[in-house]
């Protein structure tokens, strides 16, 4: 099943990556265990974006082989979709010794008719990673309620996650028995995700998925997809999200920028209506680390400020 594998990172490449997350590179002896995989997401996650300038400002179509990811997101210092960012991490994964793979799900929507979540087709990729007999699943290709480390993929399971939130599986069956939903919830006290019922358990549903494995091959033909359908989020809204250093959130949406935390660093939370391109640039670079070209202002300029600066 050689046909399965996703190609690992080479030693140069795998040092410039764990240098671009603020790793170091781990002892011989280190155990490939659920502390040491969860280190590795965590530092991904805080360092690494999830976003979609590129494609939303340039209409430049993301390519996901190992040598445009590692160029785009180490040596550019740039983030991704979920196609580039879990590309990465699962060959970053099995370069560290990891047993991974790879798989896809259904996001979900809010059907206001239906008052039920649905699903789209399969245009999100997740991670599987096999820690001593148990297997995990890995995603930050989500933003900003993404999951920060492993969870358990079975049904019943929950992890703590960064700013007071969790995240839990719920045992599904929409494509056939025994399959899974990944489900988010917010921290205590913030406001609840559509179509979450305030006297049930409070699990804002993010995906459906399964454990069938997919190759490299598949995911040219769903980021082909996402990235060429103008009817698809990513080309019709621009996003971006990162953890923070204190263990919070911080995104954008077109033209709104949030930092939510948990308890201890509240005071921190913010919310900004940018104004102006230039606050635009401002922000991506002191909260993200993303440095913005003229084409991509320029591009920003006109989706998503025209309007309000030819008031």
């Amino acid at each position: 099943m050689s046909g399965l594998n996703t190609p690992c990172l080479s030693i140069d490449q795998l040092k410039l990556y764990l240098a671009r997350i603020g790793l170091e590179e781990p002892s011989p002896t280190q155990p490939r265990n659920l502390d040491f995989l969860n280190k590795v997401i965590h530092a991904q996650a805080s360092h690494i974006p999830f976003e979609n300038a590129h494609l939303r400002f340039l209409n430049v179509k993301p390519k996901i082989q190992i040598e445009s990811l590692v160029d785009h997101l180490v040596v550019s210092k740039r983030g991704g979709y979920c196609f580039q960012v879990n590309t990465l991490l699962l060959a970053a994964l099995k370069s560290l010794g990891f047993e991974a793979s790879s798989g896809v799900a259904r996001i979900s929507a809010w059907d206001p008719d239906l008052q039920e979540y649905t699903f789209g087709a399969l245009t999100h990729m997740i991670v599987f990673i096999d820690v001593s007999g148990t297997l995990f699943l890995a995603d930050l290709g989500y933003g900003q309620e993404g999951l920060t480390c492993a969870i358990e993929l079975k049904a019943g399971a929950r992890v703590d996650s960064i700013a007071d939130e969790q995240h839990g599986i719920k045992e599904s069956d929409v494509t056939g028995a025994g399959n899974f939903i990944v489900c988010h919830k917010r921290a205590a006290g913030a406001p609840l995700a559509v179509g979450v019922d305030p006297n049930g358990d409070q699990y804002f549903t993010m995906y459906y998925c399964t454990k069938e494995k997919y190759r490299p091959i598949d995911y040219e033909g769903f980021n082909f997809y996402v990235s060429h359908n103008p009817a698809h989020i990513f080309n019709r809204i621009f996003t971006v999200a990162i953890v923070t250093p204190t263990g919070g959130r911080s995104w954008i949406v077109d033209r709104k920028f949030k930092r939510r935390e948990g308890m201890k660093y509240r005071d921190l939370e913010k919310v900004v209506d940018m104004k102006s391109v230039e606050e635009f640039a401002d922000i991506m670079e002191s909260e993200f680390g993303l440095v913005m070209s003229e084409d991509e202002k320029e591009g920003a300029k006109r989706l998503l400020f025209a309007e309000i600066e030819n008031k």
